[in-house]
């Protein structure tokens, strides 16, 4: 038993055993059976030779043909390709010598002619089959009046023909058929069932008895189930179809008595069907009750039941009563009343209202349409109470700002339950080891601030709060500066910090979960001492939980005073938090609003820059607002050099006064003496 697999080689192809050794020296033998073979065009023929290798060498065989356009010699296998005859070549593919050879005859298929007997159908043409080939099946014949019903072998069409059948000799097949029988079926949409019919091919339909249906009246049969082609009976039947009743509904008149009320129209409602209730009538002064059966409104007519029958539905009214209330805009309560239609509501005795008088009863909430009690009430109605302002309390929030000559009211709410949060380090402290245990609390302007936007700042890896003071201890939560690389040194009062760590502490959860507005009240703190470890408790309130305002005594033309917030801009007062409307400059009598609320913008930076005169001695800018005034920063250190001080000008003639206002960005210079090396 030998292996190989195909090789090509131009002009031929070859079978290649696996070989383990050569086969040099061995003896081996090709031979075919016969000397020539026979194959039909576009059929195969399998053709090995017989090989005699008695020292079972390893061996290796090529195929070929001397003309491919007859047949084709590869891998054992012959191939008709076009009638002749061709020799074929078998050889060792490193022996030529060694080889057989045989002749191949190429011959035609034979083929026969099958032909196609309609009977009386559509022609259908003759058609070739190889011989051994099947019959590839026609298209069905068509004939008038009739379905075909199949070929068969005779013209008695009592054996039929099987297409799986080869084909061996020249035949004819006959097309047998059967007559039409047409189903007509009558769809009677609802109506009393009619059984359905067959009739032969050109036959006419017999006319059934009408179909009924309750609440119809039968209008005919059609051919389409819209009911747009009546079915003539005179018609032969060719197909089956399916007739379809039109039914016409009766229709009733529903008619509307209103009473009084507004006009309904009557309307039409098929048998069976609902009527819509209609739109409302209108009465002026009467409640509508809803539609009756009968004349002494008893019964009351259900919309849900279908119409069998004309009617008349009859409208129900009550009388209306109104509510008249009273608004006092925040004055004493007066209690509302009820009126019935046309008449007039009571007027009530003037409320009283601390620091107004009161002007009179309007019927918009602007009060610009006095109410006349002598008008009738036609509707419900909601007077207002309109006041003129005397003289009165009121409350200024400021927002974080301060009104030099008033004093502030801050103190948390007797309902108010603050969150509360250990402080553990002020203006010093911060490292990763602290962190772990405790959040800080350092001033603005503090110098582990500063920064040069490259991580330079100590203090850019915390999460920052930016707190502005409202009071010695009390803070209203600014903004979230959170990990920023720089805070911008001196722009905000105060900034707390927590620093995120493994071994998480409650308190970075704390600063983290502060919002703008929360108003924070920090005890345990001095302000103005030393900075270090504190044992101090932040005490947390929400915008609302504490009172935090300026008392103010407002009258007519009273101007309201201007307040000032660090690091903005007093934009104007208004009389909702929601700063919507126009700003409130002076107080008029019509003013009713006993709380401003001041709106801020923030204000545009100075900048103060350090000069050191020496490179590697760096002091990081600080920021100012017109009319602060410059903490002195810690003393430079430069090697070989006494530091003097800081200078207005480069040439170091003009000392800084750091009591003086800031007006504009500045730069201040260091002033050095060089001090004696040492011997």
């Amino acid at each position: 038993m030998y292996k190989f697999k195909r090789a090509f080689i131009v002009g031929f192809a070859s079978v290649i055993l696996f070989m383990v050794s050569g086969c040099g020296g061995a003896k081996i033998e090709l031979s075919f059976e016969k000397e020539s073979y026979e194959v039909t065009v576009g059929k195969e023929l399998e053709l090995m030779p017989t090989v005699k290798n008695a020292d079972e060498k390893d061996y290796a065989l090529k195929f070929s043909s001397e003309d491919e356009d007859i047949a084709t010699y590869v891998d054992g296998v012959v191939k008709g390709v076009g009638a002749g005859q061709v020799k074929v070549r078998v050889e060792l593919e490193d022996n030529e010598k060694i080889f057989a050879e045989a002749i191949i005859k190429v011959v035609e298929a034979k083929k026969f002619t099958v032909t196609f007997d309609t009977a009386g159908g559509s022609e259908i043409d003759p058609v070739e089959v190889v011989e051994g080939e099947k019959l590839t099946r026609p298209s069905d014949p068509t004939k008038a009046g009739h379905e075909f019903a199949g070929w068969f072998k005779d013209a008695a069409t009592t054996e039929a023909f099987d297409f799986d059948t080869p084909i061996t000799a020249a035949i004819t097949l006959y097309a047998k058929w059967a007559i039409k029988v047409y189903t007509v079926a009558f769809e009677t949409n609802g109506g009393s069932a009619i059984d359905p019919v067959e009739v032969a091919e050109g036959e006419k339909l017999t006319r059934p008895s009408d179909p009924t249906k309750a609440g119809h009246e039968f209008a005919g049969w059609f051919k389409d189930a819209a009911m747009t082609e009546a079915f003539d009976f005179d018609t032969p039947i060719t197909a089956a179809i399916t007739l379809y009743a039109k039914w016409e509904i009766i229709v009733y008149t529903v008619a509307f008595e209103s009473n009084g009320g507004s006009a309904i129209d009557p309307v039409s409602v098929n048998h069976g069907a609902k009527v819509e209730e209609p739109e409302t009538p209108i009465r002026e002064g009467f409640e509508f009750t809803g539609w009756f059966i009968d004349e002494d409104l008893t019964d009351p007519f259900d919309f849900e039941n279908a119409v069998a029958s004309d009617l008349t539905l009859y409208a129900g009214w009550e009388k209306k009563s109104y509510t008249v209330s009273f608004n006092t805009a925040g004055a004493s309560g007066i209690d509302s009343q009820t009126v019935v239609h046309g008449e007039k509501a009571t007027e009530p005795d003037e409320p009283t209202k601390a620091g107004y008088s009161f002007v009179g009863w309007f019927k918009d909430p602007a009060r610009t349409e006095e109410f006349d009690f002598n008008a009738e009430i036609t509707a419900d109605t909601v007077l207002f109470a309109k006041w003129e302002l005397v003289e009165v309390s009121a409350r200024l929030v400021t927002n974080g700002g301060f009104i030099d000559e008033l004093t502030l009211t801050f103190a948390p709410k007797d309902s108010a339950t603050p969150y509360e949060q250990e402080l553990g380090f002020f203006n010093d402290g911060y490292n990763a080891t602290n962190a772990e245990k405790s959040i800080f609390l350092y001033e603005g302007d503090h110098p582990i601030f500063g920064g040069d936007g490259e991580g330079v700042e100590p203090a850019w890896w915390g999460y920052k709060i930016a707190l502005t003071q409202i009071a010695p201890n009390a803070f209203i939560v600014e903004n979230h500066i959170g990990n920023e690389k720089d805070v911008p040194q001196g722009v905000y009062d105060y900034i707390l910090v927590g620093l995120w760590r493994p071994n998480l502490y409650p308190g970075f959860s704390f600063v983290m979960g502060l919002a703008v507005g929360d108003v924070l009240v920090i005890e345990g703190v001095d302000f103005a001492g030393e900075g270090g470890p504190v044992e101090a408790t932040i005490k947390k309130y929400g915008p609302t939980a504490v009172d935090n305002y300026f008392a103010f005594t407002i009258a007519p033309e009273t101007e309201l005073p201007e307040p000032t917030k660090r690091g903005f801009t007093f934009v104007g007062w208004y009389d909702n938090p929601a700063f919507s409307g126009e700003p409130v400059a002076k107080i008029s009598k019509d003013t009713s609003a006993t709380a401003f609320y001041a709106k801020w913008e923030e204000a545009d930076r100075l900048t103060v820059t350090f000069d050191t005169g020496d490179e590697t001695v760096v002091i990081h800018p600080v920021f100012r607002f017109p009319g602060d005034t410059l903490k002195r920063p810690i003393d430079p250190v430069r090697e070989g050099f006494e530091f003097v001080g800081w200078f207005s000008d480069a040439d170091g003639a003009v000392p800084f006064d750091f009591d003086s206002e800031i007006d504009a960005d500045i730069t201040l210079y260091a002033k050095w003496e060089e001090t004696a090396a040492e011997e």
